[in-house]
């Protein structure tokens, strides 16, 4: 019902012919493999204004927060950008751990899904379709700016990593059980067990729904029941699943401020830290849950509604606009590991952070951005050139986000940083009753 909706012409109001295919393929590499893409037949600079904008009314608000002289200061301050990527290797260089898991896990969980797509026809008939449209090199372009636009995408969308997803299922479920942990019996008492609870029903519900898509969704498209609720509860449970992984990486990178990977990891730290976690995925990623509920919810509204409001988010521009304005915000998971765990205090964080460190925070964003805007495309360039085969574009995906993944944890690590700092800023130091949301500092 889905598809044969989404490939009526009349549903995108377009002219051109085939071009309504495109948004198909813009959805399933989205939705499949966090790739963001234009739904457009031809290649734009949509996706730059978009990232652009997004840094400039961050530095708007770094101005009007900080005040002009002081934001740009920041912004321009060429020594203390290099101070920040020193400590941010160093925050990862003591989360040795976290990163070879990762890479680990990436490996095991990119390589299997490329085998199962070797030889499938829709492969190549998406490298044609992509091929008809763009030349290699626009194609090139366009996605080392979109992945400039994305580039946390991979730590904040870990639940569809399978392996990393069953074993935080486990976790999630035996602390639920019975609280066991290493942490401290005081830390064990902060973490709410409804949480705790949600958390591993709600990934076990994703991972069987990632599994059963698998075998039943040749076309990479999530996968609706007919049960009304879907377009409601897929996105939720993908939404918590996503927070439950993320939650453990800022934790990682929060305890690499005074331990080593000798010391066990924190589970009830990272349960304390679930719902700001979810926000930060919320904040970081808001396309990938709007699209999965627009998709989902097409057999169930009005055509009307459909092609007033879903088919421009959905077939235009609009899942990069969305993306584009969540820059403003990504800065708040710089915020959440040093806070208490709750919204309201992780928004606070987030306040904090831009007014202590606001031109900071935009020059570490625009940085990270070039960072992994032109490996990622040097990637797609070289693998694009390679004679069709359904393989090809899967696999410049893939070895995209290999680089996004790199990109990206040292793109948090900055982050963290920034959030720590922020808690010394003199005229914006934590009250007593703050204090105790900032467990390295106390």
């Amino acid at each position: 019902m889905n598809l044969l909706l989404l490939r009526l012409p009349i549903f995108w109001a377009q002219t051109v012919p085939d071009e309504f295919e495109m948004p198909l393929l813009a959805l399933r590499r989205w939705f499949w493999g966090q790739t963001l893409s234009s739904a457009r037949a031809v290649p734009g600079s949509e996706g730059f204004w978009a990232w652009m904008l997004g840094l400039l009314v961050l530095l708007l608000v770094a101005m009007v927060v900080q005040g002009p002289v002081r934001a740009l200061g920041q912004l321009f301050n060429l020594p203390g950008h290099i101070r920040l990527l020193g400590s941010a290797v160093e925050r990862l260089r003591a989360s040795a751990r976290l990163v070879m898991i990762l890479l680990g896990a990436s490996v095991i969980s990119w390589t299997s899904a490329l085998l199962m797509r070797y030889k499938r026809p829709l492969g190549l008939a998406d490298l044609s379709l992509l091929s008809r449209t763009r030349s290699v090199p626009e194609a090139a372009a366009e996605q080392g700016i979109l992945a400039a636009l994305t580039p946390l995408r991979d730590l904040f969308s870990l639940a569809d990593l399978l392996v990393l997803l069953g074993i935080a299922i486990f976790v999630a479920f035996r602390f639920s059980a019975d609280r066991w942990g290493t942490d401290a019996i005081e830390e064990r008492d902060k973490v709410k067990p409804g949480w705790v609870t949600l958390s591993w029903i709600a990934a076990s519900l994703y991972g069987l729904y990632r599994l059963v898509a698998i075998v039943v969704s040749p076309d990479d498209l999530p996968i609706g029941g007919g049960f009304y609720v879907e377009p409601l509860v897929v996105p939720v449970v993908m939404l918590i699943s996503d927070g439950l992984l993320a939650a453990w990486v800022l934790v990682e990178l929060r305890r690499a401020e005074r331990s080593s990977d000798v010391e066990p990891i924190e589970v009830a730290a990272i349960f304390a830290l679930l719902p700001a976690a979810i926000l930060g995925c919320l904040v970081v990623m808001p396309a990938r849950y709007l699209a999965t509920m627009g998709y989902l919810s097409l057999p169930y509204v009005p055509d009307g509604f459909a092609r007033s409001v879903l088919a421009p988010v959905l077939g235009g521009w609009g899942l990069v606009s969305i993306q584009g304005a969540a820059v403003v915000l990504v800065g708040l998971v710089g915020a959440a590991p040093w806070c208490r765990g709750g919204w309201r205090d992780t928004l606070k964080g987030y306040v904090r952070l831009v007014r202590a460190e606001g031109g900071h925070l935009v020059a570490t964003l625009f940085l990270g951005g070039l960072t992994a805007a032109f490996p990622v495309g040097l990637a797609y360039l070289l693998v694009l050139s390679l004679p069709p085969q359904p393989w090809v574009l899967p696999a410049a995906d893939s070895y995209a986000h290999y680089i996004t993944l790199v990109a990206g944890l040292g793109l948090l690590a900055a982050l963290v940083e920034l959030g720590n700092r922020s808690l010394f800023e003199p005229d914006s130091s934590p009250s007593a009753d703050d204090s105790q949301s900032h467990p390295i500092v106390s």
